[in-house]
């Protein structure tokens, strides 16, 4: 896995694009603000591509897939309804993807919050307390909280 990322991350960085994270097995593809959409759409398209034949299964297919969260609510799958998709990432398990409304309000597609376990405390270092302002952050009600700052 950690060999396909750096791959990926090469050819990102090959085709000019930019990436805002990525996990074990995958990763989100920023586009540059100098880009068109359809010049970026190419150019992310042809990173996912160069993947595909090293697909080791027998269903056909992409191996690295647009995430659903990619096209417009209610719309069918197709490179026609992608729409500028926002990110604000804490780490790799821990982002929030957004569009923008026409009133310039966040409409929250996809939050995360792995990686957080089961405690929200503060964490005791030596004595001093230090607390982690993402520690609480597991709805999409507390990520539209931390967009709205």
């Amino acid at each position: 896995a950690r060999l396909m990322l750096a791959i990926a991350e090469r050819l990102t960085i090959d085709e000019d694009l930019e990436w805002a994270f990525c996990d074990t097995d995958s990763m989100a593809i920023a586009k540059p603000d100098d880009m068109s959409e359809a010049d970026f759409l190419r150019r992310a398209i042809k990173v996912q591509e160069w993947f595909t034949p090293l697909n080791p299964y027998k269903q056909p297919g992409p191996l690295f897939k647009i995430e659903d969260v990619n096209y417009k609510i209610g719309m069918m799958k197709s490179i026609e309804n992608i729409q500028p998709l926002y990110c604000l990432a804490v780490s790799s398990k821990r982002y929030c993807l957004f569009n923008i409304d026409k009133n310039g309000n966040p409409i929250i597609r996809k939050a995360s919050a792995h990686g957080f376990g089961s405690s929200t405390r503060s964490v005791q270092r030596k004595g001093v307390t230090k607390n982690n302002p993402f520690s609480k952050m597991r709805s999409k009600r507390d990520w539209g909280r931390a967009l709205a700052i």
